[in-house]
């Protein structure tokens, strides 16, 4: 799986920014390349200033790390309106049944450090 850094990279360059450009005002160019590399974490209110620069939200940055899909928990939540919506009890608890056991097995290649 891809890191939040690798994608960061491919935003980076296909918007044209140079590391120097994005990292400017922010961080040092050498800790904007080991987050790329998967080296380092990097915090929230520093992986927002870089979003804020690049013109991206964290969902329109998301839904590009997950290869232009929603994430998994934002399908389940989706899902669920709708079953309720609809109040479809018996797809709700097929939904409860299904993350309850898709959701022990999750790895998170989350690297955010909240200050």
């Amino acid at each position: 799986m891809k890191t939040y850094g690798e994608t960061l990279r491919k935003i980076r360059k296909q918007k044209g920014f140079t590391m120097e450009q994005l990292a400017n005002g922010i961080f040092s160019v050498s800790f904007l390349s080991k987050f790329e590399r998967g080296e380092s974490d990097i915090s929230l209110s520093y992986f927002s200033l870089i979003l804020e620069k690049l013109c991206l939200t964290f969902d329109e940055f998301f839904y590009i790390h997950n290869d232009f899909e929603l994430d998994h928990l934002e399908t389940f939540f989706n899902e669920t309106d709708k079953a309720y919506s609809n109040r479809n009890l018996l797809q709700i608890q097929r939904l409860k049944k299904k993350k309850w056991k898709n959701g022990r097995n999750t790895n998170s290649s989350h690297s955010f450090v909240i200050n």
